[in-house]
């Protein structure tokens, strides 16, 4: 210990308050409490030279430390707008640097950031504990909420199932339709817009008939007025994709959560954590896997949200207008309808048409509260 302290100055001389003052020993890693304080202490005042219970004299640059957090140094709250001195290298002032436990000396000092000859090691180190306490917090959290999410789930299959038959008698029952949307969807983002054609190079059209704003389109001989008819934007892009398959999406969730050996509250937790202490791969995996829940299930529910909105009464309106608009190249007609007490809506393309029936699984199952943890990595 002797070679590593070139100094067991606590810089505080004989004042009075030199006890106050004074650094803390630690056989063992120092409590949170501890930690927070010091860090706090710098969050307020910009000193860690002043943090009650730190070592205040010169280290040496060898001396092997561990890194308790991380610190950054607001150099506006300093008395005179300096950088901070480092008790490894005081010549080498700091704004960024490490609250740090010398195991060998016992004692906690806040040094400059990779000040020492063992800097690497202390940060490898650190991000490896800090990775492993992040995923046990995370897991603490997520993995007593996999029962209730499992039945969730469950509860969903019946929506999922008739979302899946919805959509396959829509593309079924007007193909020509659904390839319509899709190209709305994607060269226009489902904004409904047809053209009205005033004049053109060859032709003009009295100016009384005009009303509203108007564009040109090409050049010369080519070039074409026109009057934009804009019905708005289209809700629910999903049932215009040329594969949407919910139960899939629903299937997944539930393989991923059925994947998981694990079932219990937060004591079964802490023990399933344990035994995982020196399994990072597994612990790993616990992790990866109940991201991967909420990650399916977030994208079931959204993507069947959005769906459900395309068959709303006001988007089936907006729909119906657009199609029967004397400006449209393609002529539909949607209608949405009572039926003996069912929400219907009627379809007609060309020479087709069909009955597509909302039923109330449909149209009222509403999703379960979907508790999210969020991860993230140091």
């Amino acid at each position: 210990m002797a070679a590593a302290l070139q100094s067991d100055r606590l810089n505080v001389g004989n004042s009075s308050d030199a006890k106050e003052h004074a650094a803390r020993r630690f056989r063992d890693d120092p409590t949170s409490l501890f930690v927070d304080a010091i860090a706090d202490h710098i969050k307020r005042t910009g000193e860690p030279e002043t943090a009650p219970g730190t070592y205040k004299g010169a280290i040496d640059r060898g001396a092997r430390y561990r890194i308790l957090r991380p610190v950054d140094i607001d150099r506006r709250k300093r008395p005179q707008g300096d950088m901070a001195p480092c008790p490894m290298c005081t010549s080498n002032r700091f704004l960024r640097g490490v609250i740090a436990y010398f195991m060998d000396l016992g004692f906690v000092a806040v040094i400059g950031h990779c000040c020492a000859e063992h800097a690497e090691d202390a940060e490898r180190t650190f991000k490896t504990e800090e990775l492993k306490r992040r995923q046990e917090d995370f897991l603490l959290l997520a993995l007593p909420a996999l029962g209730a999410k499992r039945e969730s789930l469950g509860r969903l299959r019946g929506l999922a199932s008739e979302a899946q038959s919805v959509y396959r008698k829509f593309r079924k029952a007007a193909p020509g339709l659904h390839q319509h949307l899709r190209e709305v969807a994607g060269h226009h983002r489902g904004r409904l817009v047809l053209y009205e054609i005033l004049s053109t190079a060859d032709e003009e059209i009295p100016t009384e008939d005009y009303v509203g704003p108007a564009g040109f389109r090409g050049r010369g001989r080519l070039s074409t007025e026109t009057r934009d008819h804009d019905f708005g934007i289209l809700d629910g892009l999903v049932a215009t994709l040329r594969d949407y398959a919910p139960q899939r999406e629903l299937d997944d969730a539930i393989r991923t959560a059925d994947s998981f050996d694990f079932a219990g509250g937060e004591a079964e937790a802490i023990e399933f954590i344990a035994a995982l202490d020196d399994d990072p791969v597994r612990r790993r995996a616990a992790v990866a896997t109940c991201q991967g829940l909420d990650m399916y299930y977030a994208r079931f529910q959204e993507r069947l949200t959005d769906f459900r909105a395309f068959w709303a009464p006001e988007n089936i309106e907006r729909l119906r207008r657009y199609g029967n608009s004397e400006f449209s190249n393609f002529a539909f007609d949607l209608r949405r309808v009572n039926m003996r007490g069912l929400n219907v809506v009627l379809v007609r393309e060309a020479q087709r048409e069909a009955r597509i029936v909302l039923s109330p699984t449909f149209t009222n199952t509403s999703f379960p509260e979907w508790s999210y943890f969020k991860f993230k990595a140091p």
